[in-house]
């Protein structure tokens, strides 16, 4: 299965939470995709969604029946919280970041779990391949650029980015260039690069 930015990862099942709460999918036909989610203490529905992605610390990104991106947290005591409402036209996270990429009608941005914005938008015919918390990676046109929260472009026109904390690691030509937050450049003319499995 293809992730939220187009990275490919295995398809899991979500836990029992709390011993008490499940997402079930039992569908008589593959177009029915809802999911319930199911309260096994109380033999009841809790709620009804398109999509879930667990997020961190218990949280769930989930997509309702209207096509709306929010999240949700399951608690032991207070059952379903809705942390963020089902407002976005889309929300998704990479794997090992504490963010969020958020989308409205307005474009992108990177926002943290309590719903703050801490980037600026970015159009939302761009695609965003990846970000961190100084970050953000986009593709237009199979060319890679960077940009800080602010939207401000450190570098463009790369066949690759990777990030590391305050440093773009930038693949062109089979050259290797490194960038930080304030454009500062680490290899002017580049390391050699012998091999073009730099794509993790």
């Amino acid at each position: 299965a293809r992730g939220d930015l187009g990275v490919e990862v295995p398809l899991q099942r979500l836990p029992i939470y709390h011993n008490n709460y499940v997402f079930i999918f039992d569908n008589k036909s593959e177009k029915d995709s809802e999911i319930i989610l199911y309260s096994i203490k109380d033999s009841a529905e809790v709620g009804r969604y398109l999509q879930v992605k667990a997020f961190d610390n218990g949280s769930i990104i989930v997509q309702d029946t209207n096509k709306k991106y929010g999240l949700i947290n399951l608690d032991a005591t207070k059952g379903l919280v809705q942390v963020l409402k089902n407002s976005y036209n889309y929300l998704g996270m990479i794997d090992g970041e504490s963010n969020l990429i958020a989308k409205t009608k307005d474009g992108y941005f990177v926002i943290d779990s309590k719903g703050k914005e801490l980037s600026d938008v970015i159009d939302s015919n761009v695609k965003i391949k990846s970000y961190n918390a100084n970050f953000i990676v986009t593709l237009t046109n199979k060319e890679y650029s960077v940009y800080d929260y602010e939207n401000n472009l450190i570098a463009s026109g790369y066949e690759f980015i990777s990030l590391y904390d305050k440093y773009a690691i930038l693949v062109k030509g089979n050259r290797l260039y490194a960038r930080d937050i304030d454009k500062n450049k680490y290899t002017e003319s580049g390391i050699k690069l012998n091999s073009r499995e730099y794509v993790k």
